[in-house]
């Protein structure tokens, strides 16, 4: 469970005044893009899911608090298992943060579709939300065991 801050906040907002002109009120999110690392997931095995989160202050509110939440969802929708951090402890401004959560499911759960959500709430308030999606399916191997396997 990591997460770091390569882009200051003084270098998010210069950034996006060079490119919109001025801040905008409130604090924004310029980017927000997490992903699965790898295409492949076994169960009882852990896999990661790492985004990159770029933010910049509003010109009458500043950043103080950034947290990302993820819920994994089973094959009904139903939530399964989740988590939350804030982006870099010490984190009370903008900037841009690579964070990343690593994730096992059990070794008993069923082949389905499982989704991934991921909430990005600044200052308290949602403020952005990305849907992913993994396949777990069985797959016999050249033994003859069953290999377990997750697409996007």
């Amino acid at each position: 469970v990591n997460s770091r801050q390569t882009k200051t906040a003084a270098q998010a907002d210069r950034d996006y005044i060079r490119a919109r002109g001025a801040l905008p009120r409130e604090p924004q999110v310029v980017s927000y893009t997490p992903q699965l690392s790898a295409a492949t997931v076994k169960r009882g095995q852990p896999f990661k899911v790492n985004s990159v989160v770029e933010l910049v202050n509003g010109s009458a509110q500043a950043v103080n608090d950034v947290r990302e939440e993820l819920v994994v969802l089973d094959p009904q929708g139903q939530p399964f298992k989740s988590g939350s951090k804030t982006l870099a402890s010490n984190n009370k401004s903008g900037g841009r943060f690579e964070n990343s959560f690593e994730l096992t499911l059990p070794a008993g759960v069923s082949q389905g579709v499982y989704g991934v959500k991921t909430n990005l709430y600044v200052n308290g308030k949602l403020a952005a939300t990305r849907d992913l999606r993994t396949q777990l399916v069985m797959l016999d191997d050249t033994s003859g065991a069953a290999r377990q396997l997750a697409q996007r």
